[in-house]
């Protein structure tokens, strides 16, 4: 009919084909329909009416397509593309057109391995020339960066670029509040500029010169330091290292003939109260000199005489007498420091060491000859600042000894290098129009989120982006409110040195 789907009033050179092969496909997929009932028969239906129907629908699509093509043609001619389902169960599977044969896949592994095997081989006889430890050393090392690699770097990579990519940059709907956005590339370019000056501003106050001033003090004044020390040891440190570095052939200079030592020099020590540690009733008969651990409740705060006799008025004098008297963090311009152990006040008892060696030298002879560090002594503190004016930097040193519970002295060093004195150079003007930049940019981000927050009210916090921006913003605030700090505490102490050089 011309109405059927299989005929059509107006028949291209192309259509005639096609339409052909995919008549011949649906009379040979529904042959072997009629196959597969004729097998089944009409015991295989739950209803026989259902059988008859199927069979009959079957052979009317049969009839339809025997009216529009000779059956001849529907049951012999190849079709163009296609295969019948019994010809494709029939014919084994070919290899893709132009690739390699499926044994070429022993060839690969092999030659991975006996590359691998190449490789290592010379790596290990190049290794023999730096000697067995060394060789062993370097293959262990190879084994451990592998494993760490392989169980623990990659893992927390994949599982931190997955959080990453979840959380920070999933598409998120665009929201609209009444201003048209601004152009991407623009947007870009103004947090470009703003990391850059960031960065500027960052590590435009670090000096590389710090590391190198703090290694080489740290070293100069390490020598002769063991794991365990006595108090004669820790006196013959402080007679040899600590007074043939701190004064050197120049005066006022250290032993590097560079930093200038920049006021005295001073010991401090801490100490706990005596019978200060609680001990069972059975045994008090048997404890002599008991002392608890050193805390700030039981800290020693008193005055004593040389040799820590019985007390005394205090004597706030500064010469050696003061060693016996207790001078609160207040006074010393001092703050509490971190330890080893524990945490401790910047007050004690203390001593200048002066101006020279030979004044020093006969300071710790006295303190050694009238027991100046006991059992009762928790912690010794060597307490110095210099100042190099090659770098521009003051360092801050604190040599600590702190004791043990078997009574013995052990060492830790704290070194801290500042720049008080601004730099007058290019480099300086730089940093500081880097600065000036940055926070025209925190201006610029206060007035864009002020919008922002007036605009969305409580819907602003629920946004990870907004929060961030706050975050800058009140961080950027606090390190410039730190760092006017900074300067003015740097100031206050310059002019106190000016006015106590003596200190």
């Amino acid at each position: 009919p011309e109405n059927s789907i299989f005929g059509s009033p107006e028949k291209t050179s192309e259509e005639i084909p096609k339409k052909s092969d995919n008549s011949r496909y649906l009379y040979r997929q529904l042959h072997r329909v009629e196959k597969e009932l004729g097998s089944l028969g009409p015991s295989g239906f739950p209803y026989p009416d259902k059988y008859n129907t199927a069979m009959q629908q079957v052979q009317g699509i049969k009839g339809l397509l025997e009216l529009n093509h000779p059956s001849s043609s529907l049951e012999t001619a190849p079709i163009n593309g296609s295969t019948s389902l019994e010809e494709s169960r029939g014919s084994p599977k070919k290899c893709c057109q132009g690739g390699l044969p499926w044994w070429f896949v022993f060839v690969g592994w092999t030659l991975v391995i006996a590359t691998s095997g190449v490789s290592g081989y010379f790596t290990m006889m190049y290794g023999l020339t730096y000697g067995k430890e060394r060789s062993i050393s370097w293959l262990i090392s190879m084994l451990v960066s592998f494993f760490e690699s392989l169980f623990i770097t990659q893992p927390l990579k994949v599982l931190g670029f997955a959080a990453f990519f979840a959380l920070v940059l999933k598409k998120v709907e665009q929201e609209e509040f009444g201003e048209p956005q601004l152009d991407k590339s623009l947007q870009y370019t103004a947090y470009a500029g703003f990391m850059w000056m960031l960065l500027l501003v960052a590590y435009g106050q670090r000096d590389p010169n710090a590391f190198f001033l703090t290694q080489h003090i740290r070293q100069s004044f390490s020598k002769g330091i063991s794991d365990s020390m006595s108090i004669h040891n820790v006196f013959n440190w402080a007679n040899t290292t600590l007074l043939s570095n701190l004064f050197g052939e120049y005066p006022d200079l250290i032993t590097d003939g560079n930093s200038k030592l920049v006021g005295n020099a001073r010991l401090r020590q801490v100490r706990v109260n005596k019978d200060s540690c609680h001990v069972a009733f059975s045994m008090q008969q048997l404890k002599r000199d008991c002392h608890a651990r050193y805390s700030w409740e039981l800290e020693n705060m008193g005055s004593y005489g040389p040799g820590w006799s019985s007390a005394v008025a205090d004597n706030t004098s500064q010469n050696c007498d003061s060693a016996w008297t207790y001078q609160s963090q207040g006074r010393l311009r001092a703050y509490p420091i971190w330890g080893s152990m524990m945490l401790y006040r910047g007050g004690g008892f203390v001593v200048d060491l002066g101006p020279d060696s030979q004044y020093s030298s006969r300071a710790l002879q006295y303190l050694y000859d009238n027991t100046w560090i006991d059992v009762y002594t928790q912690a010794v503190f060597v307490e110095f600042t210099v100042y190099n004016a090659n770098v521009n930097l003051f360092c801050i040193v604190t040599l600590m000894f702190e004791t043990t519970a078997t009574g013995a002295f052990q060492f830790r060093s704290e070194l801290q290098s500042v720049r008080l004195y601004q730099s007058a150079g290019g480099l300086h003007i730089f940093v500081m129009a880097s600065e000036a930049i940055y926070f025209l940019f925190i201006f610029y981000y206060m007035v864009v989120q002020g919008k922002l927050m007036r605009q969305q009210r409580k819907a602003y916090f629920r946004s990870k982006w907004n929060l961030l921006e706050l975050a800058i913003i009140i961080l950027s605030w606090s390190a410039l409110s730190v760092f006017i700090k900074r300067t003015l505490l740097g100031k206050r102490d310059i002019e106190y040195y000016q006015k106590n050089k003596d200190q």
